[in-house]
């Protein structure tokens, strides 16, 4: 190989840079790269000021905000920008056309209207968390498209726009992924049907421990509501938060689980208003075709009553024991 010779094209990144006089000035950062007999190197910085072409700086950021619209016009995802919390107060075509809602409804906090009633907390509880860690935010759901009449699988990324350590605005994009669902998200689907329809305790785990879906069940015999406990570990959910013991042992419990060693125990919970009961618990993985853990399946089944009844009977049981040697 000839050295000197460029291995990358050149890379040309336009600058704001304040200058001593506290002036901005358009600069280009143009890097070669070039592979030397004393490796890598070479690099210039060029004020292009001078060679706007009769363009003045804020002409060239113009120039470039529109070609930015463009390129958003033509692409295929939803473009999205939003205040720090979460509502639309300019308009964005893109959505409006997608989701067939008018600017005045899908204004402000309009546009949760046409996500599907069933996914719109999870989404909220995942912005909110993203809120507070000023981090990336990632969701997924179904979204009403108005050329089909039907709700579509999609996936929402988000990025905080961050100035003087606060969350100024949020840029994104929601990708319509209904056509590229894999089998196992479809599968996932069909598993949260059946779990709306199970009188178990039955919640699925992501390889962390996160809750990631869980069945009504639950939820109504303990008084919380889903906001509560999706997007959580599992053992920080409040049906466990009463004692730190029975956490550490779920936690314990979810890891033997992992690696591959189904686990089944007796634990209480807890109910909204901080009372104990019991359950029969087991943490089970559930793999992929490649042998990689997908999900972590949690089951159990209210044995209070039966527990109860049973340490009534051993209390029996000694009383008559205690009774009979005493007349002996």
């Amino acid at each position: 190989m000839a050295m000197g010779l460029p291995l990358v094209p050149p890379v040309s990144l336009f600058l704001n840079c304040e200058s001593i006089q506290a002036s901005f000035v358009l600069l280009e950062v143009e890097f070669l790269a070039l592979r030397t007999e004393s490796g890598w190197k070479e690099h210039s910085v060029r004020d292009i000021e001078k060679r706007l072409h009769g363009q003045t700086p804020a002409q060239a950021l113009k120039l470039s905000e529109e070609r930015y619209r463009s390129l958003v016009a033509a692409t295929a995802a939803i473009v999205w920008t939003s205040t720090p919390d979460g509502q639309f107060l300019e308009p964005q075509p893109q959505w409006g056309e997608f989701t067939g809602q008018s600017w005045e409804e899908y204004r402000e906090f309009g546009w949760i209207q046409a996500i599907h009633p069933d996914d719109r907390e999870a989404l909220l509880v995942s912005f909110h968390r993203a809120i507070e860690e000023r981090s990336t935010y990632r969701g997924s759901g179904r979204i009403f498209e108005a050329g089909s009449g039907e709700y579509r699988n999609f996936e929402v990324r988000g990025a905080p726009v961050i100035e003087d350590a606060q969350i100024k605005e949020w840029v994104g994009l929601v990708v319509d992924v209904h056509n590229h669902l894999t089998e196992e998200q479809a599968s996932h689907l069909r598993l949260r049907a059946a779990l709306n329809q199970s009188v178990a305790f039955i919640g699925v785990l992501d390889p962390e421990g996160t809750l990631l879906e869980v069945n009504p069940t639950p939820l109504e015999m303990a008084g919380f509501q889903r906001s509560e406990v999706i997007g959580k570990p599992f053992w920080d959910t409040p049906w466990w938060t009463g004692d730190p013991s029975v956490r550490e042992g779920l936690r314990t419990d979810f890891y033997k689980a992992l690696n591959g060693e189904p686990v089944r125990a007796e634990s209480v919970y807890f109910v909204a208003d901080g009372s104990e009961r019991i359950v029969d618990r087991c943490f089970k993985a559930v793999r992929g075709s490649d042998g990689e853990v997908v999900f972590v399946l949690a089951d159990g089944t209210d044995v209070t009553d039966r527990v109860r009844a049973e340490g009534g009977i051993r209390l029996l049981a000694e009383v008559g024991e205690i009774l009979s040697g005493s007349m002996d």
